[in-house]
């Protein structure tokens, strides 16, 4: 069967850094993404409940990690800088390149897939949190979304040429905004959201 809704473009090197959140007019199927999250809660859930609680002092884990820096280490941590601490460098997206027992299934069939548009993609995990982030900016990077389970007030604010415009996702689609833009996350109903998210330094073009 098609791993997506349309064929995905090339990816372009030159895009306007300053435009919001891009959403592509690719589709995957809400019905397999959300099959295969399952299998990984079922499978994995206890491991990373006994990770999160070793290492609360030091950091948390919200969800499983795809692609990073230590292929055994399934928990996704939430900061790089338990990393920096742990490796004693600077981290940049380029060093989350290992693939995870995790890379399986059909998330191996839809990144692999995209993988072949965008060239390398880095820091493949998935997101499982009820909460949001303040204001930040991530790297000279693109970093994508693709929605499993949405939560339906949840949003995310992006500082546009100095106004601040929000938008929302939808389930089985794939979004992307640059890093550097100042961005923050909002879940107003502490409702659990769940992505597939991964960074690139590569664009597809807009819809």
């Amino acid at each position: 069967s098609d791993v997506c809704s349309s064929d995905l473009p090339r990816f372009e090197k030159h895009m306007d850094m300053k435009t919001g959140l891009i959403k592509t007019d690719v589709t995957f199927d809400i019905e397999k993404l959300q099959n295969e999250y399952s299998k990984v809660l079922e499978e994995f859930e206890p491991f990373r409940r006994e990770m999160t609680a070793q290492h609360t002092k030091i950091d948390n884990f919200r969800g499983f990690c795809l692609r990073g820096i230590d292929k055994d280490n399934l928990g996704e941590i939430s900061y790089t800088k338990f990393y920096k601490e742990k490796y004693q460098k600077d981290i940049t997206e380029k060093n989350f390149s290992n693939n995870t027992l995790l890379y399986r299934g059909y998330f191996k069939e839809i990144l692999d897939k995209i993988e072949e548009n965008l060239e390398n993609l880095y820091r493949i995990r998935i997101i499982a949190t009820d909460s949001g982030l303040d204001y930040h900016t991530d790297g000279d990077y693109y970093r994508y979304h693709i929605p499993i389970h949405r939560s339906k007030n949840f949003h995310l604010n992006l500082e546009v040429d100095g106004e601040i415009e929000k938008y929302h996702f939808e389930n089985g689609g794939l979004y992307y905004f640059y890093g550097e833009q100042r961005h923050s996350t909002v879940n107003p109903d502490r409702e659990n959201r769940v992505h597939l998210v991964f960074s690139s330094y590569n664009a597809l073009p807009p819809s």
